[in-house]
């Protein structure tokens, strides 16, 4: 089993990247949100994985209940 974490890379010129790991749902948008609040830096370019445009599994639930 993969574990979920986040990877940060740091360049020696300061910019760094935020990538989520072995997510599987939009939860990944808010472990990498989380982090890019507290660097508190400028975002030059955000690419979303197709992941991040699934609803987690609590989530879909409570929807169909809407219905």
């Amino acid at each position: 089993m993969r574990h979920k974490h986040v990877r940060m890379i740091i360049r020696q010129d300061g910019t760094c990247a935020v990538d989520a790991v072995n997510f599987t749902d939009a939860t990944c948008t808010q472990a990498t949100q989380q982090i890019m609040q507290a660097l508190a830096g400028q975002v030059a370019e955000e690419r979303l994985k197709p992941e991040a445009q699934r609803l987690p599994p609590q989530a879909n639930r409570q929807q169909e209940g809407a219905r």
